[in-house]
């Protein structure tokens, strides 16, 4: 991934600092406070969730053979490098507004600075599965949104 100047030019405001593409989409800071793993709101999110689905990444009724899954609003990438993990044949692409990922540990894992609330590039059944989770508050356009993923 190269990731160019300006998406990484991050504004700091308060002590904290916020992402700099399209940086009035999103509110939280990606500073290493809020990237820390122990205790911070992604990772509780994460963990919250695989709680309630008995430690299952998902509910959709997947097959075995999955090859393609896109994860929209991807953050810290918890759950797209989980699914990785568990699915080794599959490619997995996370999406963000902001490249806060400090390292890429899973091979089949890739990140890319998107807005998904733009038109996406994408050819039309570019993906076997997409996955949205955490959000809430931060789309606009979620008829849009839910569109381009169908």
């Amino acid at each position: 991934m190269s990731v160019s100047s300006e998406v990484t030019r991050y504004r700091v405001e308060n002590y904290r600092r916020y992402h700099a593409f399209d940086q009035e989409k999103y509110f939280q800071p990606n500073d290493a406070q809020a990237q820390e793993h122990e205790g911070n709101i992604p990772a509780k999110s994460h963990k919250l969730c695989l709680t309630t689905f008995d430690d299952a990444l998902f509910l959709a009724p997947l097959v075995d053979y999955i090859q393609k899954v896109l994860d929209v609003g991807t953050g810290t990438g918890l759950w797209a490098e989980a699914f990785a993990e568990e699915f080794p044949s599959a490619q997995v692409l996370g999406t963000d507004l902001s490249p806060i990922q400090t390292s890429w540990p899973v091979v089949n894992y890739k990140f890319e600075i998107d807005d998904a609330e733009q038109d996406w590039t994408f050819s039309e059944n570019s993906f076997d599965y997409i996955h949205i989770r955490g959000l809430l508050g931060c789309v606009q356009n979620w008829a849009k949104l839910y569109a381009q993923c169908y």
